[in-house]
């Protein structure tokens, strides 16, 4: 792997997603960084990251954000913030795949087929809370 970091997803202002050498696989989304993490080598690994914000202007206090990172299926990593900071720029920003919005820091394996989702997935386990588990997503690696 590189030391340079290599970029998977890049939303400028919103979420970058890379890997690297020193860090592993790291997540930035809105403030919050989780890294330290390691796909699989030489093998298609199918990455999910589902979030879940929840800001509410006359009730601050009960703000909060959730990030889970699913490897293979498997959550691996699962972050809570209690009152995250409020992030309301770069929705109109492109999402790039493979590279970084600059159009630097190429990520030099191969990715499958990206699937955005615009909802929150949770381990089959808990799958009644919202009736949407990890084993929904449709896979990737062929």
């Amino acid at each position: 792997m590189s030391a340079t970091p290599q970029v998977i997803v890049d939303q400028h202002d919103r979420k970058r997603i890379q890997t690297s050498a020193e860090h592993g696989l790291s997540v930035e989304m809105l403030g919050q960084t989780i890294e330290g993490l390691n796909l699989p080598a030489d093998q298609c690994s199918e990455l999910v990251i589902s979030s879940q914000f929840q800001f509410s202007p006359v009730q601050p206090a009960g703000n909060s954000s959730t990030i889970d990172i699913y490897i293979n299926g498997k959550r691996v990593h699962s972050v809570r913030t209690e009152r995250p900071p409020l992030n309301t720029w770069g929705y109109a920003n492109p999402t790039y795949v493979g590279f970084r919005a600059s159009g630097g820091e190429p990520f030099l394996g191969k990715l499958s087929r990206p699937i955005i989702l615009n909802e929150r997935v949770v381990p089959d386990d808990q799958v009644e809370a919202i009736d949407n588990g990890i084993s929904g997503v449709p896979p990737t690696c062929r």
